[in-house]
């Protein structure tokens, strides 16, 4: 975890002021980072040992001025620094009631901040008394001192223009100011890109007297301009995007696909062949049952209607008595309001007209409540595989990811194919209008349309259209069925549902059978007449034979062939009214289907919408450079610089130019999955969390409000939030290949400006590399007797801060590298006591010494 620290800084008087304004100068050129300043005349003092603490906050985008409490409220700190800086010159002591403020200050600072109840948490406050003098000044009091802080910091009264070069010396009015400036930013870390203050981890122990204190020199150096990082940074996210093809040609790994388009329907055919982008599939239709019977059950069925027919056969010519029976026996059997009615025979022509009029209003209710049910249960929204799946291979294809099982990775001799933008999604921004109308299923707001290629580009010829972007075919396909719906729709709504047949046909059957019976009957009668007549004579056997036949087998046929006639009008009857009643329940199921599966058509389609121009944005302007950063100061800025801090400006390149280095970090952004990794950074940074299975909640979201999750995640795209972010991670990339020696920046030529610059350009490695010389005794002039006797001016520890290093690092350096385009080198002493110092001695002479044994040697040779 990143620690993150804050700087209060406390002066004092006129010069205090002066010196802020030179550090606000700075703040503002982005030289340092932001601070609190206070000036002690300005605390007022409460009644309740509380003080009212008024501060300036100096950041780069301008000042600000509030109460200082409220200030340090605004933010997380885990480090808060108090600086206390008290100016010595010829002509300037600090207050006396200096001292006491800063404790005050250190005291209320401490109260007010968090403190840690696990050791890990809460806010350290580390205080620092520092003191700069002017070369040469004494007559510091002790109690100027703070013996209980965390440390006191004596700055060394010499400016050097380069740690081999001598002292400028330290003077007011002179580079007093810049002098003190440049000793505050290091001691509370404020050097843009330096991680911590030079006293940082310099604290009081067991062995520490109260006199004790630390004598600390630090030099500068800062490159005007670009970083050279975030200048190559900057040139590699132009070299991915700028070209038609995208970065393929760019890449060792990967080769311009040699038919995009090709591949692209390739990945369009598998999306549309998985999870909800397949059609819907709707119920099988029912289909009128027809039962399969044995040739002997057939004729047994036949045959009892047969038979059921002789029994009514004379209520059929009195149907008047006979209904009047049946429902009589309704009413007694069953009751007249039940489901059954009670019949002495086969059902005439009305009653089974009837009956078929009863199923079918029966059935509309029954699908209308369907309906209702379908309505009330709603459309499902898209599975968030759908859109998981969809950007995986709409980025996998541009940036060489991992495609899902099922869809083989392009490649052609032995590379990858990569397809470029144009050919997975849209180009955000103004586009050429679709051709045709809009489709039905075409939301209000308006999708943004993929952008062609201008036909002069490489390959423009053919792909002069952006019909053949993979998220436009996905959308034909979708225009494609939802138009074949609303036809379908259009053709069952215009079509006459089937009817059941009509009575005529049972009517003609009924009025045939009567006919058929009373032809039978008067047969009969006639017969029998006749055959008594014979049988009153001498008939023989044969002739009564005959007789008999003919007066009942004949009469008996006709009523049989009537009957049968009768059966099977019935049972024609009652097929044709089952296959009415299934198409119409297809009709309505498929009514059902096509508005359901219309309604899923059009979520899907307003989900793709917004998708597509995610996907558009993430690779078409994955990166969004934005202004570069750069140190830019007004010359009297820089004329006012002491001589420790050195600033130059780049002249140009060395052997090696900015390209190569460009390409290479090119394929340091441009790796396999790089789209991939720029969507789940935006997501991260939206700070969306993700559903218990893993799905982000833009995945899930199917609302068509701005403030739902999906929205949000476009309008991070369409107001640059997202490329921009991606932008910040990729120079954050460059930098970790710089630093792990995977890329190799450009050395270009530093030239020194200022008063001490000498016109002699020198590569960037060697400019910074002036920080890292060997650790040289502090000036002489600013020690006792007892001081030089003891080493007291030998540095104990020395430390650097470097953003680039190249060649062997010297020893006795502790060299961190940093970004950024500032070099610090700080170097401290061993620990000194007030009568090392000539500072704190009498303009007499020497002040007391101390008589304080020490663990450290007496005498160090030099």
């Amino acid at each position: 975890m990143t620690m993150s620290d804050l700087s209060v800084v406390l002066v004092g008087g006129e010069p205090g002021r002066a010196v802020r304004a030179v550090a606000a100068a700075w703040t503002a050129a982005g030289l340092l980072t932001e601070s609190l300043w206070v000036v002690s005349d300005d605390i007022a003092l409460e009644g309740s040992g509380l003080a009212r603490v008024p501060a300036q906050l100096l950041a780069p985008d301008g000042t600000r001025a509030g109460d200082l409490f409220e200030l340090v409220g605004l933010r997380h700190v885990d480090l808060l620094r108090l600086v206390a800086v008290q100016q010595v010159t010829h002509a300037y002591r600090p207050p006396a009631a200096f001292p006491a403020h800063a404790r005050l200050l250190g005291d209320l600072l401490q109260a007010a901040v968090p403190l840690s109840a696990d050791g890990v948490s809460g806010t350290r406050v580390h205080r620092v008394n520092l003191i700069i003098g002017e070369s040469r000044a004494t007559g510091l009091a002790l109690g100027h001192l703070q013996p209980v802080w965390d440390v006191n910091g004596i700055v060394a009264a010499e400016d050097r223009p380069d740690l081999d070069r001598s002292s400028v010396f330290v003077r007011d009015p002179g580079n007093s100011r810049g002098h003190s400036a440049a000793a505050i930013a290091s001691v509370g870390g404020l050097w843009s890109g330096v991680p911590r203050g030079a006293l940082d981890t310099v604290q009081a122990d067991s062995t520490t007297s109260e006199g004790d204190l630390f004598v600390l020199r630090s030099s500068a150096r800062a490159v005007l301009g670009t970083d050279a990082a975030e200048a190559v940074a900057r040139e590699a996210m132009t070299m991915a995007t700028g070209g038609a093809a995208g970065p393929a040609q760019l890449l060792g790994w990967a080769r311009p696909a040699t038919d995009p388009l090709a591949v692209v329907r390739r990945a369009s055919r598998f999306l549309l062949d998985q999870g909800d982008w397949r059609p819907g599939s709707p119920a099988p239709p029912p289909e009128p049952r027809q039962v399969v019977r044995g040739f002997r059950a057939a004729l047994v069925d036949a045959v009892r209607f047969n038979g059921s027919l002789f029994r009514v056969g004379g209520a059929l010519a009195l149907r008047t008595g006979r209904r009047l029976f049946e429902d009589a026996a309704t009413g007694i059997l069953v009751g007249r309001e039940s489901d059954t009615l009670v019949r002495t025979g086969p059902r005439t022509a009305d009653s089974m007209f009837e009956v078929a009029q009863e199923r079918v209003q029966a059935q509309e209710s029954e699908l209308d409540a369907a309906a209702r049910v379908s309505e009330a249960a709603g459309v499902p929204a898209p599975r968030p595989q759908t859109w998981q799946q969809l950007r995986r291979v709409c980025f996998a294809l541009v940036d060489g990811g991992g495609l899902p099982a099922g869809l083989a990775a392009p490649e052609h001799g032995g590379l990858r194919e990569l397809v470029p933008p144009w050919a997975i999604a849209p180009a955000p921004g103004p586009t050429p209008a679709a051709p045709g109308a809009a489709p039905p299923h075409t939301p209000g707001r308006g999708a943004t349309s993929p952008s062609a290629p201008a036909p002069h580009e490489p390959g423009g010829a053919a792909r002069a259209s952006w019909d053949g972007a993979l998220v436009r075919q996905l959308d034909d396909e979708l225009t494609r069925r939802a138009t074949a719906l609303d036809e379908e729709l259009a053709r069952l709504d215009a079509s006459v549902p089937a009817e059941p047949p009509g009575r005529a046909a049972l009517q003609r059957a009924e009025r045939r059978l009567k006919v058929r019976w009373v032809v039978a009957v008067i047969w009969f009668v006639v017969a029998a007449v006749v055959t008594a007549s014979y049988f009153s004579g001498q008939p023989t056997a044969r002739g009564a034979s005959w007789a008999l036949s003919l007066t009942v087998l004949v009469p008996l046929s006709v009523i049989i062939g009537a009957h049968h006639f009768y059966y099977r009008t019935l049972r024609r009857y009652e097929w044709v009214t089952e296959q009415a009643l299934v198409d119409r329940r297809r009709r309505a199921e498929a009514r059902i289907f096509a508005r359901r599966e219309r309604a899923r058509l059009r979520l899907l389609h307003d989900a793709l919408v917004d998708w597509a121009e995610i996907i558009g944005h993430l690779v078409h302007r994955p990166w969004s450079p934005g202004t570069a950063t750069s140190l830019e100061l007004a010359d009297d800025v820089v004329q006012a610089f002491p001589a420790a801090v050195g600033v130059g400006v780049a002249r140009g390149a060395g052997e090696r130019g900015a390209s190569p280095a460009a390409l290479a970090a090119v394929a340091v952004l441009c790796h396999r999955g790089w789209s991939s990794e720029l969507f789940d950074d935006l997501v991260a940074s939206l700070d969306e969390e993700s559903t218990d299975n893993g799905h982000s909640a833009a995945d899930l979201d199917s609302r068509d409000s701005p403030l739902s999750p999906r929205r949000q995640l476009l309008q991070a795209c369409r107001t640059g939030a997202s490329s921009t972010l991606a932008a910040q991670r990729a120079t954050a990339r460059i930098r970790e290949a710089v630093a792990e020696g995977r890329l190799r920046l450009p050395d270009r030529l530093i030239e020194r400006v200022g008063r001490f610059a000498d016109g002699r350009p020198v590569r960037e490695t060697e400019f910074y590399r002036a920080t890292l010389g060997p650790a040289t005794p502090f000036a002489l002039d600013q020690w006792t007797p007892a001081g030089l006797h003891r080493a007291r001016h030998v540095p104990r520890t020395s430390s650097a801060w470097v953003p680039r290093v190249d060649g062997e690092l010297p020893g006795g350096v502790e060299v961190t590298e940093t970004a950024g385009t500032v070099a610090l080198r700080v170097d401290i002493s061993r620990r000194a006591e007030p009568g090392d110092l000539l500072l704190f001695a009498s303009d007499d002479g020497p002040g007391p010494a101390s008589t304080r044994a020490t663990s450290e040697p007496d005498l160090v040779e030099w």
